[in-house]
């Protein structure tokens, strides 16, 4: 166990989050946050919450310093904590992103060991909420992206054991694929509820209604997902018209979206596509198959009109 404190740059959601639920799994934790609003508020809710977490203005000298900052700011970042030398001897900085290469930690005349660290979870802003328990269960059992130094992959490694999560390996070179993955799972699903929200209260729901069931329902499904042996094919936790080969109520769902919004059917064709491929080596017949891919040839694309 790391027994000297660990220094967190940054009291946004992930830098709280994760200052909770290191400080939880028994490691000290000192958090910065520049801002002198921001600070007092999270040092409020810490103190509410009763987490011996101290909030500095400014870094300090740390062994190992988390850099919990945007993208744009890691650079910037690292030359501060370099010009202000808080790093002592085998010293490792770490940072979150997970598009960001690790050598953007770099900095001239040399640097501690380096090393990114990115948690595949999404987080709420832990002062939104009133126990801290939500606000560190996304963390729990997280993959973690890692890329760096072995040195400062090693302290990563130990660090992600104490959340329980696990490791992936993923090169500099492909960490922006895996990032827009994680957006795909992550931030397009909050875009799609948009779109089904927006159908359901044309059909008649309110909204209330409508985030509440639609939400509901996408967490059924995921719960679904994540209950299949690990090798077992994505669609077998598929319900719903293409997973039962029914094109009829397909073709009924194209048309519906179409006359409520022809983004939204178009959304709904894409993804649809996407099913029946999944679908073929499932058992579906081949006049099946060949159904369901006619109703989404049928449906009209944004240059179908030129």
């Amino acid at each position: 166990m790391l027994t000297e404190p660990l220094l967190i740059v940054g009291a946004g959601r992930a830098g709280v989050s994760l200052a909770v639920a290191l400080t939880r799994a028994g490691l000290c934790v000192q958090l910065v946050a520049r801002r002198a609003e921001r600070r007092a508020a999270v040092q409020a809710w810490l103190t509410r919450q009763a987490l011996p977490i101290e909030v500095l203005a400014a870094p300090v000298p740390a062994r190992v310093t988390m850099l919990a900052v945007p993208d744009r700011a890691l650079a910037g970042a690292a030359l501060a904590l370099a010009g202000g030398q808080t790093a002592t001897d085998g010293a490792v900085w770490l940072h979150l992103s997970g598009a960001a290469p690790w050598q953007v930690l770099q900095v001239p005349g040399g640097a501690p060991e380096l090393a990114a660290m990115h948690p595949l979870a999404a987080l709420p802003d832990p002062l939104d909420l009133d126990d801290a328990n939500l606000a560190v269960r996304p963390l729990d059992g997280a993959t973690y992206a890692l890329a760096g130094t072995d040195a400062a992959q090693a302290v990563a490694r130990a660090l992600v054991a104490h959340l329980h999560g696990q490791v992936v390996a993923v090169a500099d070179a492909a960490r922006t694929l895996y990032h827009a993955a994680a957006a795909l799972a992550a931030n397009d699903l909050v875009a799609l509820l948009h779109v089904a929200e927006q159908a359901a209260i044309a059909a008649g729901l309110t909204p209330v209604e409508a985030r509440a069931g639609l939400g509901h329902l996408m967490q059924t499904s995921l719960d679904a997902i994540r209950r299949l042996p690990t090798d077992a094919p994505l669609r077998n936790g598929l319900t719903g018209a293409v997973a039962r080969g029914d094109a009829a109520t397909l073709a009924r769902h194209m048309q519906a979206l179409g006359a409520h919004d022809p983004a939204a059917a178009l959304i709904h064709c894409e993804l649809s596509t996407v099913l029946v491929d999944l679908v073929r080596e499932g058992g579906l017949g081949p006049a099946t198959l060949a159904a369901l891919d006619t109703v989404l040839a049928q449906t009209p694309r944004p240059d179908d009109a030129l």
